[in-house]
């Protein structure tokens, strides 16, 4: 069959070709022969040319031939044959063709691929002394030997040499006239694999970034390139834990090299790709790509790939607790590389760690130790003392003494692995620069703060507690350096998972040092490590904002900015629904939303680059003080903010004389909180009444340390956040009937903020006072909604406001109009996403649940809102999915975003009837108090006036007030302001006094 091919092929291009016998027709079929993708055929072909001609040079220059082929198409062992052919001295004559500096080069290589570095560096520097003597000095082939030598140096570890070529070779690609940009972009492409090599991370991807430009004006038609540029900054998302963006990064990538025929490098992305779905959490997925990797790789005669891929996955099985299939596939992985390399490369470090790591986890220290120091040896003598494989060594190794109770020996290894990260010798440490990488880094550090609390434990030694305490601030520092630096907010949310224990150590050391000394230094860090977990995304939004408008940013990169932003999130909207991954239409969104957010990433690149005093305001570290939030409290206010971790609650309290920091332990305090909200919603008052006593006691009491104080402003922490502290109980009870019991509210006005920074950020003045939206529902599906219904039709009469409830385009009427208004209310019903809180919707039609009718949390926060206050009579409102260092991603916290200063949600599924009561009276109560009070006066006057079984805070306690408690301003633009003002208020009043029969 294959000499039938070769027949067909053969006669085919005989017939179209230029010419008879020459051997440049020879070459020319050869060439054509390869382009069918068929390597036998066309080696076949010219080794019975070869046979055939006795002209010396035909016969070089088809050996040189058959050298290139079989390097393009990976066969080592042929290339090294045909190369070794080619410098023979027999065609000693012809070493001024172009031939032989090509089968030098490719010798060098095939020598590379070997692993046999001598020779490598032997041919690569022969080739580029012989194409320097015969071809044009900005040849593009002595570019491509050029930047070849810097690849290899950056192989041995010269990081510096290899920049040094690859940066030449770019300048006389730059030079060549006229450009070859293609060419052009592969150089950038190796400068930034240059940096990348020596962990210069953030000047990679500039010049990745460079060269992708070339891309957007078409001055590039070779894909390939930009698919390897893809690759590599996926690669770089993926060393610093951003695995979400590296996967979008390693598809798009995956799908370009689909287009060509590079199985080398279409393989190399598609064993990243497992990597990340390892790195995700789909173990499965990932075995399934690794397994069809390896199958691949062997079928297509790239053995010397196969140790780097059986590495991978054996990792991945270590991941999945596989450790008897993860060391069969690291021992392949192990002898592979002995096979093709001789096992004393990069590679073996990269196992040894590995095979280290999974002894550890099987306790078989001793075997752990061994590996790890065999490792270390090879990793300084090919790399020295500054290198990432060789400080994950030494960090394996202090986790095995750890392990062991060894920490003294632990604590001596985890500097050695330190000192092989950083890349300065500078006590002030810049974390943005100058680390090879700042997330072993951060392990590092958490690994030692975890000794250092073990030994203080043991010993009562300070020392431990202030290394502890300074090990803190800087993993706090580092953590924002590395945060700063990733493109997808879950990427930033996850690594408040990393650190949370981080957090929490410091905050204990803190309180220690606190105890021990009294001084104030402690409690302002530990209120910094507090924040360090609150509302991260919504105070970068908020300082975002800020510096725009400080640095008058121009209005056209803000809109275009807001249209990129609506695009994504539409686009991932119809992604979401579509819930089919492998369908056509989901690849062509996936494409789109890749696009888009490279453009976003682009316009803001440009914003920072143009704005230095932009980029400082957005990522300037704020530090928080207890004066500061002193000066902020009104009088007789109280201050608390919490951090808990597992069952332990830290808070910081301030009031007008009074600073307090305590702990306080629980069991099962999770467990607790459910059992609390359970027992609202089900009214089972011994369970309630005993956990709401509790909670006042543990959580509250202790920082009330004056009678005068009449109003609580809370920051929540973690599970806390369920909590609705109005329903907390200041007395143990003596009789359970819910109108006799004591709760806080009746007391204190309560309001609950996200975080000690402001989070709200006002685009303009509002035009309108008041508007309602409340559509009709009739009860059939959704339930009926008559009395918010009726809340909103009458608030708005005595507002004089707009209610929007129609049925046809409501959505669009509410987008279009709600910036406009000071009070926002929507009535309706909300709907929870579980799987992504971005998709969490209030809905706005009739009975129906198309996304036409949802109004989706996403699409809330894509809007500028001028609103003193939102208010959500809908259930749920207020919560959502926990995420550390976000806090609940709920509906309220969308129009955080947009721009609301306070918020009233639901904490649960509220009654109607209830509800609409309360809000009445909240707004009655908003012409004369501010608007914590407001709430606090209407509650209390539905609990007096409810009986035994409403009473119940199931049916008042839901409602809390998120952001400034402030007083609303309800004048509004124009004329006889005064007199308008009055007759709301005497309304108001009427109406409450003719509702309460007291008129």
């Amino acid at each position: 069959m294959q000499n039938l091919i070769y027949l067909l092929v053969f006669i085919f291009i005989s017939c179209t070709s230029y010419g008879q016998g020459t051997t440049e027709k020879t070459l020319l079929i050869s060439d054509s022969l390869l382009e069918h993708h068929s390597y036998d055929v066309s080696e076949k072909y010219l080794l019975e040319e070869i046979s055939k001609t006795s002209n010396l040079e035909a016969q070089f220059l088809f050996y040189s031939q058959l050298c290139w082929f079989s390097k393009s198409k990976n066969k080592i062992d042929k290339t090294l044959e045909y190369g070794q052919i080619t410098i023979l001295d027999k065609y000693s004559e012809f070493r001024n063709l172009e031939a032989y500096g090509d089968a030098l080069y490719n010798l060098s290589v095939a020598q590379f691929r070997r692993g046999v570095i001598d020779s490598t560096f032997y041919y690569a520097e022969k080739a580029l002394e012989t194409r320097k003597l015969n071809l044009d000095p900005n040849h593009h082939k002595i570019v491509q030997n050029i930047s070849a030598l810097g690849i290899f140096h950056s192989n041995v570890g010269n990081t510096e040499l290899s920049i040094e070529f690859q940066e030449q070779a770019l300048a006389i690609a730059l030079k060549a006239k006229p450009r070859n940009y293609n060419s052009l972009v592969g150089s950038y492409f190796s400068l930034g694999s240059a940096y990348q090599s020596s962990n210069q991370l953030y000047k990679a991807k500039e010049i990745y970034d460079t060269a992708l430009n070339f891309y957007k004006t078409n001055l590039v038609t070779d894909t390939k390139y930009k698919g390897h540029i893809y690759n590599a900054i996926g690669i770089i998302l993926e060393s610093q834990k951003d695995f979400q963006s590296s996967q979008e990064y390693y598809k798009e990538a995956a799908v370009l090299m689909s287009e060509t025929d590079d199985i080398f490098s279409t393989t190399t992305i598609y064993s990243n790709l497992a990597n990340n779905y390892t790195n995700l959490g789909k173990y499965t997925t990932a075995k399934k790509i690794h397994k069809k990797v390896i199958a691949l790789i062997e079928g297509g005669g790239y053995e010397n790939e196969l140790p780097w891929k059986y590495l991978n996955l054996g990792a991945t099985y270590m991941e999945c607790l596989q450790y008897d299939s993860a060391l069969v596939s690291l021992d392949k992985a192990y002898n592979l590389n002995e096979k093709v390399s001789r096992g004393w490369n990069e590679l073996t470090t990269v196992i040894l760690n590995h095979y280290a790591d999974t002894h550890m986890k099987l306790d078989q220290f001793d075997q752990a130790e061994t590996y790890l120091k065999k490792s270390i040896i090879i990793a300084q003598s090919l790399f020295g003392l500054k290198d990432l494989d060789l400080a994950e060594s030494y960090y394996l190794l202090a986790k095995n003494y750890y392990k062991q109770g060894e920490k003294k020996k632990a604590l001596k290894e985890l500097q050695k692995g330190e000192n092989a990260l950083i890349l300065t010798n500078s006590p002030d440490l810049n974390y943005t620069e100058e680390i090879i990488s700042r997330t072993l880094l951060l392990d590092l550090y958490i690994l030692k703060e975890k000794i250092f609390w073990s030994e203080y434990q043991e010993s009562n030694n300070i020392e431990y507690l202030n290394s502890l305490y300074n090990t803190s601030i800087n993993a706090n520092r580092l953590s924002d350096a590395i945060i700063n630096y990733y493109e997808h907010e879950n990427a930033k949310l996850n690594i408040f998972n990393a650190i949370n224990e981080s957090l929490f150590l410091g905050i204990k050391a803190s309180k220690e040092l606190y105890d021990l000394t009294g001084e104030q230094k402690y409690i302002e860090q530990a209120l910094t490590f507090f924040e360090s977990e609150k509302s991260f995304l919504l105070k970068q939004e908020y300082k975002d904002l800020q510096a725009k408008n400080t640095n008058q940013v121009s209005d056209s990169l803000l809109q275009r900015e807001d249209q990129l932003k609506r695009e994504i999130s539409q686009n991932q909207n119809l992604l979401f629904s579509e819930n089919n991954p492998d369908s056509e239409f989901s690849k062509e969104l996936s494409s789109t939303i890749f696009e888009s957010k490279r453009a976003l990433s682009d316009l803001l690149q440009e914003l920072e680059l143009n704005n230095p005093v932009y980029f400082t305001q957005k990522y300037e570290k704020l530090n928080f003080n207890t004066q500061n939030i002193r000066s902020e409290l009104t009088e007789k206010e109280l201050f608390i903010e919490y951090f808990q971790y597992q069952n332990e609650v830290f808070s910081i309290s301030v009031s007008e004389n009074h600073t307090g920091f305590t702990v306080t332990y629980f069991t099962e305090l999770e467990g607790k909180v459910q059992s609390y909200n359970e027992s609202l919603l089900s009214s089972d008052i011994n369970t309630y009444s005993e956990l709401a006593h509790t909670f006042y006691t543990k959580l509250i009491e202790k920082h009330i340390t004056n009678d005068s104080i009449n109003h609580i402003t809370i920051v929540p922490s973690k599970s806390i956040s369920f909590l609705s502290f109005d329903s907390f109980l200041t007395e143990k009870p003596t009789d359970l009937s819910y109108n006799k019991l004591s709760y806080l509210i009746q007391d204190k006005s309560i309001s609950y903020k996200n975080s000690l920074q402001k989070t709200y950020t006002h685009n303009g003045k509002s035009e309108g006072l008041y508007v309602g939206i409340s559509p009709e529902f009739s009860g059939k599906e959704l339930g009926s909604l008559k009395g918010a219904s009726q809340e909103v039709k009458y608030i708005s009469t005595q507002f004089n406001g707009l209610v929007l409830k129609s049925k046809l385009n409501l959505k669009d009427k509410v987008l279009s109009s709600i910036s406009n208004y000071k009070i926002i209310h929507f009535a309706t019903h909300a709907i929870l996403n579980t799987q992504n809180s971005s998709y969490s919707s209030l809905l706005l039609g009739s009975d129906t649940l198309d996304d036409k009718s949802k109004l989706h949390a996403y699409e809330i926060q894509n809007t500028k809102l001028n609103a003193d206050l939102v208010v959500l009579s809908a259930c749920n409102t207020g919560i959502g999915e926990l995420k550390k260092g976000e806090g609940l991603a709920s509906l309220a916290r969308s129009f955080n975003y947009a721009g609301a200063k306070s918020v009233l949600v639901g904490l649960w599924a509220l009654p109607d009837m209830s509800t609409s009561i309360i809000i009445k009276d909240f707004f009655f109560e908003l012409t004369q108090n501010n608007k914590a009070v407001a709430l606090r006066n209407a509650k209390a006057s539905y609990i007096d006036n409810a009986d035994e079984h409403t009473a119940n805070p199931m049916f008042w306690a839901g409602l809390i007030l998120i952001g400034e408690k402030t007083r609303l301003d309800l004048e509004l633009p124009g004329n006889n302001k005064p007199i308008y003002l009055g007759g709301i208020c005497l309304l108001l009043v009427l109406s409450y006094l003719v509702r309460k029969k007291l008129f």
